[in-house]
């Protein structure tokens, strides 16, 4: 699966139905972590099973505190 909603990736995460997070195996998304944003995904994430890496995206996150997130499931 990938999210780039500009800001709304853990509202995006809200909306994924309780069964239905089993389906989803790997995840990629740029996280504008504002407002406390990365750390709410990531507990959501690994709460649903998922391994997690961090990347510093070097284009935008200077200007728009953006970073890749990648999850796969253990």
């Amino acid at each position: 699966m990938k999210i780039d909603v500009e800001g709304l990736e853990y509202e995006v995460l809200q909306g994924i139905e309780e069964n239905d997070w089993m389906k989803i195996k790997q995840i990629v998304a740029e996280v504008h972590n504002t407002e406390g944003r990365l750390e709410k995904v990531e507990k959501m994430l690994i709460a649903n099973g998922f391994e997690i890496k961090i990347e510093k995206n070097n284009l935008l996150s200077d200007r728009f505190n953006n970073l890749n997130l990648y999850a796969i499931r253990r």
